[in-house]
């Protein structure tokens, strides 16, 4: 039997390769006998580039950008066979990176990351904004971009980065459009979330582990109304309806806004799980398995929609194979699931433990995944 092992990250703590890796181990430990395929897959946040690197191969390149106080990061570049550049931003302005910042940082990290991609030469660049510690609707970009000094603060220095950012902004949006021409701009978005409104990005940092980073409702609304400002002037210097197409656009508030500041240099905005499964070649590696094991942290009707699991699953639907999910949680009873196409659902704990509350969720994954494997391989 060929068990394809197709799963994003589970929690913060365990990246897609992880996570696939523990369920393969377990699966061939409940059935030894099986062929197993590991396909990690992501939304565009942390883990993007090892992901399609374990993937489908590619050149890491090293490199060194400017960080959030301006000191010297290191980050990875994936270049592709086919001349694609995947870049992850959450290496230079995830959590991790910012030492598990408060406030929210300026996104000017992303421009060095920009212009290194730019450096290999690419006929694509893929870049993931998911997971950021970032708020500044790309001020930070696009003031880097254009040489200006480097605001270290997105959150008590907001205006000041959006007043660099949009200084000599018509000359800069032509300067890097030619940078970008002939080449395609893409922007894993891990959310679909708005730039601006009630349910916007800014709203959604007063909503506890919704984003990365966590504010009052007094803090989250400051950064709406600058963020506000900012589209305004930006769009009184470049057009409105320029600045109003980036701004509505599905998943311009990702990353803090950052999607919208790249919207703005001409980039596309798709769906982090849809950009993963097409560079992986998810459609074709499912069409020679006979069943697809994947997870996910909490089945809720968000992930059933939205994620890594709902493109591992909508693929699977296309060549009518059956999907086999471990969760942390499941909070859909077996109709609610079982109408979306999954075959079936097996929870790392009865529900009276959170599974982030497990000695050993490692180890309880490897465990799942065997006594899975037991009962569905043939």
């Amino acid at each position: 039997m060929h068990v394809l092992v197709s799963t994003d990250r589970l929690g913060r703590d365990l990246p897609a390769v992880e996570v696939s890796r523990l369920l393969a181990d377990g699966w061939a430990r409940g059935a030894p006998a099986d062929r197993l395929e590991q396909v990690p897959l992501g939304d565009g946040g942390s883990g993007l580039v090892a992901a399609v690197h374990r993937g489908v191969g590619g050149d890491l390149v090293p490199v060194t950008v400017a960080g959030t106080a301006g000191e010297p990061t290191p980050a990875g570049l994936l270049r592709l066979p086919d001349g694609t550049v995947v870049v992850e931003v959450a290496e230079v302005l995830g959590a991790r990176a910012t030492s598990g910042a408060r406030a929210p940082v300026s996104s000017a990290p992303a421009a060095g990351l920009l212009d290194a991609a730019l450096e290999l030469d690419p006929r694509r660049v893929v870049m993931g904004v998911g997971g950021l510690v970032a708020h500044d609707a790309g001020a930070g970009l696009l003031a880097a971009l254009g040489g200006h000094a480097q605001v270290a603060d997105g959150g008590a220095q907001l205006e000041a980065a959006m007043a660099a950012g949009s200084a000599d902004l018509p000359a800069l949006l032509e300067a890097t459009s030619a940078r970008l021409a002939g080449r395609d701009l893409i922007v894993a978005v891990d959310t679909e979330v708005a730039l601006l409104g009630l349910h916007g990005a800014s709203a959604l940092l007063a909503v506890p582990d919704a984003t990365a980073l966590t504010l009052a409702p007094a803090a989250a609304q400051g950064l709406e109304q600058a963020v506000g400002r900012w589209v305004h002037a930006l769009g009184s210097g470049l057009g409105p309806g320029r600045v109003r197409a980036a701004a509505s656009a599905r998943g311009a508030g990702a990353g803090g806004g950052l999607a919208f500041g790249l919207a703005l240099l001409g980039a596309r905005l798709v769906p982090g799980p849809q950009v993963v499964a097409s560079l992986v070649g998810l459609d074709s590696r499912v069409a020679d398995a006979d069943l697809v094991l994947t997870a996910t942290a909490v089945l809720d009707p968000h992930v059933l929609h939205d994620s890594a699991l709902a493109a591992a699953s909508a693929a699977a639907a296309a060549h009518a194979l059956p999907v086999v999910v471990v969760s942390g949680e499941a909070v859909l009873g077996r109709r609610e699931w079982a109408a979306q196409g999954l075959s079936g659902v097996y929870p790392l704990t009865d529900g009276s433990t959170p599974w982030q509350e497990l000695d050993d969720v490692a180890g309880a994954l490897v465990d799942r995944a065997a006594r899975v494997a037991r009962t569905w391989s043939r």
